[in-house]
Protein backbone atom coordinates (compact mmCIF):
# COMPACT_ATOMS: atom_id res chain seq x y z
CA UNK A 1 0.00 0.00 0.00
CA UNK A 2 1.33 3.45 -0.95
CA UNK A 3 0.83 6.91 0.53
CA UNK A 4 1.38 10.41 -0.83
CA UNK A 5 2.11 13.57 1.16
CA UNK A 6 1.48 16.87 -0.66
CA UNK A 7 2.60 20.02 1.17
CA UNK A 8 4.64 23.02 0.05
CA UNK A 9 6.87 22.89 3.15
CA UNK A 10 9.51 20.17 3.05
CA UNK A 11 9.88 20.17 6.82
CA UNK A 12 6.19 19.33 7.22
CA UNK A 13 6.33 16.62 4.56
CA UNK A 14 9.28 14.98 6.25
CA UNK A 15 7.58 15.22 9.63
CA UNK A 16 4.47 13.45 8.33
CA UNK A 17 6.54 10.73 6.66
CA UNK A 18 8.43 10.19 9.92
CA UNK A 19 5.10 9.84 11.75
CA UNK A 20 3.81 7.45 9.11
CA UNK A 21 6.89 5.25 9.34
CA UNK A 22 6.32 4.79 13.07
CA UNK A 23 2.77 3.52 12.74
CA UNK A 24 1.96 -0.16 13.37
CA UNK A 25 0.73 -0.37 9.75
CA UNK A 26 3.40 -0.31 7.05
CA UNK A 27 3.37 1.35 3.65
CA UNK A 28 5.37 0.11 0.69
CA UNK A 29 6.15 3.57 -0.68
CA UNK A 30 6.05 7.12 0.66
CA UNK A 31 5.62 9.61 -2.18
CA UNK A 32 5.92 13.39 -1.92
CA UNK A 33 4.76 16.49 -3.79
CA UNK A 34 5.58 20.10 -2.98
CA UNK A 35 2.44 21.41 -4.65
CA UNK A 36 -0.75 20.25 -6.35
CA UNK A 37 0.94 19.94 -9.74
CA UNK A 38 3.54 17.52 -8.40
CA UNK A 39 0.91 15.68 -6.40
CA UNK A 40 -1.25 15.18 -9.47
CA UNK A 41 1.76 13.94 -11.45
CA UNK A 42 2.55 11.36 -8.78
CA UNK A 43 -1.02 10.05 -8.71
CA UNK A 44 -1.06 9.82 -12.51
CA UNK A 45 2.18 7.84 -12.64
CA UNK A 46 2.10 5.77 -9.44
CA UNK A 47 -0.36 3.61 -7.55
CA UNK A 48 -1.45 5.77 -4.60
CA UNK A 49 -3.88 4.47 -1.98
CA UNK A 50 -3.94 7.32 0.57
CA UNK A 51 -3.07 11.00 0.02
CA UNK A 52 -2.43 13.65 2.67
CA UNK A 53 -3.07 16.99 0.97
CA UNK A 54 -2.44 20.50 2.27
CA UNK A 55 -5.02 23.11 1.29
CA UNK A 56 -2.86 26.22 0.84
CA UNK A 57 -0.25 25.51 -1.86
CA UNK A 58 1.08 27.42 -4.88
CA UNK A 59 0.27 26.65 -8.55
CA UNK A 60 -2.53 24.16 -7.75
CA UNK A 61 -4.00 24.32 -4.26
CA UNK A 62 -5.30 21.35 -2.33
CA UNK A 63 -8.97 21.72 -3.23
CA UNK A 64 -8.14 22.17 -6.92
CA UNK A 65 -6.00 19.03 -6.77
CA UNK A 66 -8.83 17.10 -5.11
CA UNK A 67 -11.27 18.38 -7.74
CA UNK A 68 -8.90 17.28 -10.52
CA UNK A 69 -8.60 13.81 -8.98
CA UNK A 70 -12.38 13.60 -8.70
CA UNK A 71 -12.83 14.67 -12.33
CA UNK A 72 -10.38 12.00 -13.47
CA UNK A 73 -12.19 9.34 -11.39
CA UNK A 74 -9.06 8.54 -9.43
CA UNK A 75 -9.83 6.16 -6.58
CA UNK A 76 -7.87 6.90 -3.42
CA UNK A 77 -8.55 7.93 0.17
CA UNK A 78 -7.86 11.62 0.79
CA UNK A 79 -7.05 13.35 4.07
CA UNK A 80 -6.94 17.15 4.07
CA UNK A 81 -4.30 18.81 6.22
CA UNK A 82 -5.10 22.47 6.74
CA UNK A 83 -4.03 25.43 8.85
CA UNK A 84 -7.47 26.95 8.32
CA UNK A 85 -10.55 26.03 10.30
CA UNK A 86 -12.75 27.09 7.42
CA UNK A 87 -16.26 25.66 7.08
CA UNK A 88 -16.41 26.28 3.31
CA UNK A 89 -13.27 24.18 2.86
CA UNK A 90 -14.86 21.39 4.86
CA UNK A 91 -18.00 21.61 2.72
CA UNK A 92 -15.96 21.31 -0.48
CA UNK A 93 -14.04 18.39 1.00
CA UNK A 94 -17.25 16.52 1.80
CA UNK A 95 -18.51 17.10 -1.76
CA UNK A 96 -15.47 15.31 -3.15
CA UNK A 97 -15.58 12.42 -0.69
CA UNK A 98 -12.59 13.41 1.43
CA UNK A 99 -12.19 10.94 4.30
CA UNK A 100 -10.87 13.31 7.00
CA UNK A 101 -10.07 16.97 7.64
CA UNK A 102 -7.19 17.53 10.06
CA UNK A 103 -6.11 20.92 11.38
CA UNK A 104 -2.49 21.94 11.81
CA UNK A 105 -0.74 21.42 14.11
CA UNK A 106 -2.07 17.88 13.79
CA UNK A 107 -2.29 16.05 17.09
CA UNK A 108 -0.41 12.77 17.06
CA UNK A 109 -3.26 10.62 18.36
CA UNK A 110 -5.76 12.06 15.87
CA UNK A 111 -3.27 11.63 13.03
CA UNK A 112 -2.40 8.05 13.98
CA UNK A 113 -6.02 6.97 14.46
CA UNK A 114 -7.07 8.51 11.13
CA UNK A 115 -4.32 6.86 9.07
CA UNK A 116 -4.66 3.47 10.79
CA UNK A 117 -8.43 3.46 10.25
CA UNK A 118 -8.04 4.28 6.55
CA UNK A 119 -5.33 1.67 6.12
CA UNK A 120 -7.47 -1.01 7.74
CA UNK A 121 -10.51 -0.02 5.68
CA UNK A 122 -8.54 -0.28 2.43
CA UNK A 123 -6.89 -3.51 3.49
CA UNK A 124 -10.30 -5.03 4.26
CA UNK A 125 -11.60 -4.01 0.83
CA UNK A 126 -8.53 -5.51 -0.82
CA UNK A 127 -9.01 -8.79 0.99
CA UNK A 128 -12.67 -8.90 -0.06
CA UNK A 129 -11.63 -8.21 -3.64
CA UNK A 130 -9.00 -10.95 -3.47
CA UNK A 131 -11.55 -13.44 -2.13
CA UNK A 132 -13.87 -12.55 -5.00
CA UNK A 133 -11.03 -13.10 -7.47
CA UNK A 134 -10.19 -16.49 -5.97
CA UNK A 135 -13.79 -17.71 -6.14
CA UNK A 136 -14.30 -16.31 -9.64
CA UNK A 137 -11.21 -18.10 -10.98
CA UNK A 138 -12.19 -21.34 -9.28
CA UNK A 139 -15.67 -21.18 -10.81
CA UNK A 140 -14.11 -20.77 -14.23
CA UNK A 141 -12.26 -24.07 -13.76
CA UNK A 142 -15.05 -26.08 -12.12
CA UNK A 143 -15.42 -28.46 -15.08
CA UNK A 144 -11.71 -29.40 -14.97
CA UNK A 145 -11.24 -32.50 -12.74
CA UNK A 146 -7.48 -31.91 -12.43
CA UNK A 147 -7.73 -28.28 -11.32
CA UNK A 148 -5.49 -27.88 -8.28
CA UNK A 149 -4.26 -25.37 -5.74
CA UNK A 150 -0.97 -25.07 -7.64
CA UNK A 151 -2.87 -24.27 -10.84
CA UNK A 152 -4.76 -21.48 -9.10
CA UNK A 153 -1.56 -20.20 -7.47
CA UNK A 154 0.12 -20.00 -10.88
CA UNK A 155 -2.85 -18.07 -12.31
CA UNK A 156 -2.74 -15.57 -9.45
CA UNK A 157 1.06 -15.30 -9.26
CA UNK A 158 1.08 -16.41 -5.62
CA UNK A 159 2.83 -19.23 -3.82
CA UNK A 160 0.66 -22.26 -3.07
CA UNK A 161 1.35 -21.94 0.65
CA UNK A 162 0.37 -18.28 0.79
CA UNK A 163 -2.73 -18.86 -1.33
CA UNK A 164 -3.80 -21.79 0.84
CA UNK A 165 -3.64 -19.61 3.94
CA UNK A 166 -5.53 -16.80 2.18
CA UNK A 167 -8.35 -19.14 1.18
CA UNK A 168 -8.72 -20.50 4.70
CA UNK A 169 -8.60 -16.99 6.18
CA UNK A 170 -11.14 -15.54 3.74
CA UNK A 171 -13.61 -18.43 3.42
CA UNK A 172 -13.04 -20.70 6.40
CA UNK A 173 -12.52 -23.62 4.00
CA UNK A 174 -9.45 -25.29 2.58
CA UNK A 175 -8.94 -25.15 -1.19
CA UNK A 176 -10.39 -28.64 -1.60
CA UNK A 177 -13.40 -27.92 0.60
CA UNK A 178 -14.13 -24.66 -1.21
CA UNK A 179 -13.78 -26.25 -4.64
CA UNK A 180 -16.15 -29.06 -3.65
CA UNK A 181 -18.68 -26.59 -2.30
CA UNK A 182 -18.54 -24.52 -5.48
CA UNK A 183 -18.93 -27.64 -7.62
CA UNK A 184 -21.98 -28.82 -5.72
CA UNK A 185 -23.56 -25.36 -5.82
CA UNK A 186 -23.05 -25.31 -9.58
CA UNK A 187 -24.47 -28.82 -9.85
CA UNK A 188 -27.60 -27.71 -7.99
CA UNK A 189 -27.99 -24.82 -10.43
CA UNK A 190 -27.58 -27.14 -13.42
CA UNK A 191 -30.08 -29.67 -12.05
CA UNK A 192 -32.62 -26.88 -11.65
CA UNK A 193 -32.01 -25.20 -15.00
CA UNK A 194 -30.99 -27.84 -17.56
CA UNK A 195 -33.68 -29.50 -19.70
CA UNK A 196 -35.60 -32.35 -18.12
CA UNK A 197 -33.94 -35.65 -18.96
CA UNK A 198 -30.36 -34.43 -18.71
CA UNK A 199 -28.31 -37.35 -17.38
CA UNK A 200 -26.70 -37.06 -13.97
CA UNK A 201 -23.37 -38.27 -15.33
CA UNK A 202 -23.46 -35.32 -17.74
CA UNK A 203 -23.98 -32.90 -14.88
CA UNK A 204 -21.24 -34.65 -12.91
CA UNK A 205 -18.80 -34.09 -15.77
CA UNK A 206 -19.84 -30.44 -16.10
CA UNK A 207 -18.76 -29.80 -12.51
CA UNK A 208 -15.50 -31.73 -12.62
CA UNK A 209 -16.43 -35.26 -11.48
CA UNK A 210 -15.28 -38.18 -13.63
CA UNK A 211 -17.31 -40.67 -11.61
CA UNK A 212 -21.08 -40.29 -11.34
CA UNK A 213 -21.31 -42.42 -8.19
CA UNK A 214 -18.65 -40.40 -6.40
CA UNK A 215 -20.46 -37.24 -7.50
CA UNK A 216 -23.71 -38.58 -6.02
CA UNK A 217 -21.95 -39.46 -2.77
CA UNK A 218 -20.39 -36.00 -2.43
CA UNK A 219 -23.65 -34.30 -3.44
CA UNK A 220 -25.58 -36.14 -0.74
CA UNK A 221 -22.93 -35.40 1.86
CA UNK A 222 -23.13 -31.70 1.03
CA UNK A 223 -26.92 -31.36 0.66
CA UNK A 224 -28.45 -34.29 2.50
CA UNK A 225 -30.09 -35.43 -0.74
CA UNK A 226 -28.99 -37.47 -3.72
CA UNK A 227 -28.98 -35.61 -7.07
CA UNK A 228 -32.17 -37.40 -8.10
CA UNK A 229 -33.86 -36.59 -4.79
CA UNK A 230 -32.80 -32.97 -5.20
CA UNK A 231 -34.27 -32.98 -8.71
CA UNK A 232 -37.63 -34.03 -7.29
CA UNK A 233 -37.62 -31.06 -4.91
CA UNK A 234 -37.49 -28.72 -7.88
CA UNK A 235 -40.98 -29.97 -8.79
CA UNK A 236 -40.23 -30.02 -12.49
CA UNK A 237 -42.18 -32.08 -14.95
CA UNK A 238 -41.20 -33.55 -18.36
Amino acid sequence: MNILVVDDEERIRQNFIKRLSRLPVKFDNYYQGKDGVEGLAVVQSKQVDIALIDINMPFLNGLDLIQALHTQNVELSIVIISGYDNFSYAQEAIKYGVKAYLLKPVKRQEFDETIIALYQELDCKRQESLADQIISRMKQQISCPQFSLSDLATEMALSSGHLSKLIIHETGDSFGELLTRLRIEQAKTLIRELPYGTKMYEIAEMVGFNNQYYFSSVFKKQTGLSPKEFLKTTQRSP
